[in-house]
């Protein structure tokens, strides 16, 4: 809108500029006119200055000669238009002194034209000022009259309008200066000398023809009773014709004119002939060659000693070129616009002198949450909407950018309805021909969602160094579980009693807590597999509901809203029922005072298009739970750090800091996310995105009766580095039947299986160890005799351990710590039952 508001505002000007310079050639070609009529000096002068007025429309004109006085006076000796009495006491000198330092003294001086733009603020205008406001004059122009090389007098010309005067109406002007110079000296001089005045009255005219040339403008001249047109050469260049004076009339030239114009055309220049006024008009033709041309015409009646209305006088310029600079300007816009408003970023151009607003895209309403004509009537209102810990280094960058053209920053901004969006915004200079700096643009882009991806980057890069900490941790502690399990089976073999049996089921229960707890720091680090199983998380949902309905306290309302024929899920239920409790704990603890609890599914498609902004969002089906509740929300410092191993905000003693992590690591081993949406003082949401099961169920298995087989007499080898877990294992499977050797690490394990390769039926190694890990030995022992089994054990269990053990020629895989139950009926399968091998071999939870 503002680059057509400027071309409108272009287009006046220029039309402007072409009436002052219509007004000067009519006025030089009705001077040279006069010349030939005029048979005295004062007579010709006067008509001249009436010309002036009455053709050329200025105010008031005269002519002045230089008096070679004392005082160097200048005398007027012809005038018209609106004088009443000025020129009597303007009292004008082309002495240098105050009087003699207006246009007209100058211009004598100097020799030079001398224009005043603006009369009543020109201060060498000060003299003369208040009565020439009195009589309207606002601007002037003092044109030298010369006569061979000496400057005898002035041709002056007074306008209404301020800044009446511009470049190309002044050429024309200083020629009609010379053309009256030139006539005063031809008058006065003898006939002999009038062909040098009618060469140079040629030369004047080739001059002005020259000019029409250069600015594709011609005359001409209707008579009305005939029609015969007569009118310059450069006319006939327009229409496309040779010069054939005398012919061209009215009818010849209205076949031209395009038939979509003619109409319009002939009923706007009568109605002006008619009514003796000028007309403006613009139109096409259509050239004998086919070429379509632009038209601007302008015209007047002229009347003649009848004071009736005999011939139009006018003048008509080829404006093709500049028709077709708009039409290209306005295409050029259109698809300017197009693809500003196609983009999702804002596009921004502001002028540096005038501190405005050119022009703002679409984009700005939806990001920034406020009208674009609001930042043109208040430019700096972008800037009011930058985040107040921004705003300063924001100001002090774009005021560096108004200096020196670069500029690129990122903040924040509060839009109207609260909501905070980071901005990258990057500035770039726009020069003028010389290089100047005058205006600057830029785009702005909204990267809110790549702030909060970063973000979840830099956490889950967190998570992954903690995780690596407490997987090794937890592998040692697994090592120290896995003897105090063990132990305590055979403890329940050789104590028997009451007392005895209480003792030892209590250092189990703890030894199982303990081996619990390493499950749930790793859950949260890396995520433990569990017992997959196909479920349907109604059921799920609904019996925590249950649950939580029974526990908490009467002034929470438990609401559930379940979707049909709601997707199943494959996963371990009792990892999915720890989080779902975990967040409905957290739900509880975020309203003391009561509130309302929400837990709600539904099945939702993740595609391209509706991506979820998080890193872990992958296409495809999934459940959605979410449990929101009406709490203390979440400060935005403190959603961060939520998911952070062992950060809590509740009191020492009320919380261990492990909940929401607990869940992020179960949910990760579930192939999931989760999202968090909370404000402060309103509550929170948590979103629990988890893959659905669409196309089939996993049928769950029940679990058997444990029972407690025993060996054949089997020679089995245990490798560990763990002292304790060798002799703990030893002793339990030689107390069930097996005979054992043992292994401190890899190459140990080597050596005395090659002393007993066709003994030995199965080795039981670990696969972390000094010397020679797991992953090494097993091919090693499998080159030895292809025939033994494998069963390799970790306190590290995630898939991804399990399938590197596996790849190196274990048939089975079993977690640290485990229990004396897993590892029997796990021998018992592969030593004496026959069963087949599989990868996903159950694995012991409790």
């Amino acid at each position: 809108m503002n680059l057509l508001s400027l071309e409108s505002s272009d287009h006046k000007q220029w039309e402007k500029e072409l009436q002052r310079v219509n007004r000067a050639l009519r006025l030089v070609c009705e001077t040279n006119k006069t010349l030939a009529q005029s048979s005295d000096v004062g007579t010709w002068l006067d008509r001249v200055c009436r010309t002036a007025v009455e053709v050329g429309g200025y105010r008031m004109a005269w002519v002045g000669f230089a008096e070679q006085n004392e005082r160097r006076s200048v005398r007027p000796v012809a005038c018209a238009g609106f004088e009443s009495g000025y020129l009597e006491s303007a009292n004008i000198t082309w002495a240098d002194e105050p009087r003699g330092r207006g246009p007209v003294g100058t211009s004598i001086r100097t020799g030079e034209f001398c224009v005043t733009r603006n009369i009543p603020e020109d201060p060498a205008f000060h003299p003369w000022r208040e009565q020439a406001v009195l009589r309207g004059y606002n601007s002037s122009i003092a044109l030298p009259l010369r006569n061979n090389g000496r400057v005898f007098g002035t041709l002056s010309m007074y306008a209404e309008e301020v800044d009446a005067f511009e470049s190309k109406e002044v050429e024309i002007l200083k020629q009609l200066a010379e053309d009256l110079a030139f006539g005063l000296t031809v008058v006065l001089r003898t006939r002999a000398e009038r062909r040098s005045a009618m060469e140079a009255l040629e030369e004047s005219q080739r001059k002005l023809e020259q000019a029409q040339r250069i600015a594709h403008v011609g005359h001409w001249e209707r008579d009305l009773k005939t029609g015969l047109i007569t009118c310059s050469d450069e006319i006939y260049r327009i229409l496309g014709l040779e010069p054939q004076p005398g012919k061209l009339y009215r009818s010849e030239f209205l076949k031209l004119v395009h038939p979509e114009d003619r109409d319009r055309l002939v009923a706007e220049v009568d109605e002006a002939t008619r009514l003796s006024q000028h007309f403006d008009v613009e139109y096409r033709i259509i050239r004998p060659d086919g070429g379509v041309r632009f038209l601007h015409s302008q015209g007047s009646v002229m009347r003649g000693d009848t004071k009736k209305s005999d011939r139009v006088f006018g003048i008509a310029q080829d404006i093709t070129q500049r028709k077709r600079a708009i039409e290209a300007l306005m295409e050029s816009e259109q698809r300017f616009r197009q693809v500003t408003e196609s983009i999702d970023e804002v596009f921004w151009l502001t002028n540096l002198d005038r501190n405005e607003t050119i022009y703002i895209s679409p984009a700005y309403e939806r990001i920034w949450g406020r009208t674009c004509e609001s930042l043109y009537k208040s430019p700096q209102s972008w800037l009011e909407a930058v985040h107040p810990e921004d705003q300063a280094r924001v100001k002090e960058a774009f005021q560096k950018f108004q200096k020196t053209g670069s500029f690129e920053q990122e903040f924040r901004i509060l839009r109207p309805d609260g909501v905070q969006r980071w901005i990258h915004d990057r500035g770039f200079p726009v020069r003028d021909k010389q290089g100047n700096l005058y205006r600057l643009a830029g785009v702005a882009e909204d990267i809110t969602e790549r702030k909060e991806l970063e973000k979840q980057f830099l956490r889950a890069q967190r998570m992954e160094s903690i995780g690596t900490l407490a997987g090794g941790i937890a592998h040692d502690l697994n090592n120290m579980l896995a003897p105090i399990l063990m132990t305590c089976e055979l403890m329940k073999m050789e104590l028997p009693g009451e007392e005895n049996q209480q003792l030892i089921a209590m250092i189990e229960g703890n030894a199982k807590r303990g081996s619990e707890l390493v499950k749930q720091v790793l859950s949260f680090a890396r995520g433990v597999e569990g017992c997959y199983l196909s479920l349907q998380p109604r059921h799920l949902i609904r019996e925590i509901a249950s649950i939580i309905g029974e526990t908490f306290p009467k002034s929470i309302r438990i609401q559930t809203r379940i979707a049909e024929n709601l997707w199943p899920l494959s996963g371990d239920p009792t990892q999915l029922h720890q989080v779902m409790l975990n967040l409905s704990l957290n739900a509880r603890d975020a309203m003391p005072s009561g509130g309302d609890l929400t837990i709600t599914a539904e099945n939702i498609e993740i595609d391209a298009a509706n991506r979820p902004m998080n890193l872990q969002a992958k296409p495809g089906s999934y459940v959605v739970i979410k449990v929101t509740d009406t709490g203390t929300g979440i400060a935005p410092e403190m959603r961060e750090k939520i998911f952070d191993p062992f950060f809590t905000t509740k009191e020492v003693g009320e919380g261990t800091g492990l909940g929401l992590s607990t869940a992020l690591g179960i949910v990760k081993s579930h192939s999931g996310f989760i999202n968090v949406y909370s404000e402060p003082g309103k509550g929170s949401t948590f979103e629990v995105w988890l893959p659905a099961k669409v196309a089939r169920d996993l049928a769950a298995s029940g679990i058997e009766e444990a029972r407690m087989p025993h060996g054949r007499g089997e020679l089995l080898l245990v490798i560990d580095d763990e002292a304790s877990v060798r002799t703990i294992t030893k002793q339990t499977l030689e107390a069930y039947g097996y005979n054992v050797l043992t292994a401190a690490d890899g190459a140990d394990a080597v050596a005395v299986f090659a002393q007993h390769k066709d003994e030995i039926k199965l080795a039981l190694t670990d696969m972390i160890m000094p010397v020679m890990d797991g992953s090494v030995l097993i091919p090693v022992l499998k080159k030895i005799n292809p025939a033994v089994e494998i069963i390799a054990v970790s306190g590290l269990s995630t898939s991804e351990h399990r399938a590197r053990a596996m790849a190196t020629g274990a048939k089975h895989f079993l977690p640290k710590p485990y229990t004396a139950e897993t590892l029997l009926n796990t021998l018992d399968e592969m030593l004496h039952t026959g069963a087949k091998t599989r990868e996903d071999v159950p694995v012991e939870v409790d």
